[in-house]
């Protein structure tokens, strides 16, 4: 299980007459129902509940289950970026992390949808939210990073001929 689907239900549904009897009781919601809820929300952690049910006539059996919580990947999608026009935005993400698997959206102007950090590619004034998910061991997150591209001022301007010793006016052009 991943954190995020902690608790996790064990067991069956009960039978009449019969007890139950979990050990361990850490985590569990209750140790003598047949079907508790395992409540362990520490990563990277393994542990076998044993079940050991009794008929009311005094037979008893016994079996295992191993609940496995796996760690939650962190996702890195980069600080917000802001550039202009004209400038490339650059690399979003981070590097690697080994056993990850990436997934970012939208495609548009990716050099890929499936590395920790791919180049951006934007000439086009506009706001866009990059979103990346990152798993590992079946387990997902997700971060998301702004690409901002202002467009570049315009520096437009005229003048006249002057004669040497005359002042010289510069007058911007909209």
């Amino acid at each position: 299980a991943c954190p995020s689907n902690v608790p996790a239900g064990i067991g069956t549904p009960s039978t009449t007459g019969y007890t139950y009897s979990w050990l361990p009781t850490a985590g569990l919601s209750s140790a003598t129902t047949s079907n508790p809820t395992a409540s362990i929300i520490t990563p990277n952690t393994t542990t076998t509940y044993t079940l050991s049910t009794t008929t009311d006539m005094g037979c008893t059996a016994t079996d295992s289950v191993k609940v496995v919580v796996k760690a939650i990947p962190v996702s890195k999608a980069g600080t917000d970026i802001s550039t202009c026009s004209s400038n490339n935005p650059g690399t979003l993400g981070t590097a690697t992390t080994v056993g990850y698997t990436y997934s970012w959206s939208p495609a548009t102007n990716l050099s890929s949808t499936t590395i920790s950090n791919p180049n951006v590619t934007l000439t086009n004034p506009g706001t866009i939210t990059y979103t990346v998910t990152s798993t590992a061991q079946g387990c997902t997150s997700t971060d998301s990073v702004i690409v901002k591209v202002n467009p570049f001022p315009v520096a437009d301007f005229d003048f006249t001929d002057v004669c040497l010793t005359q002042a010289m006016n510069l007058y911007h052009r909209t």
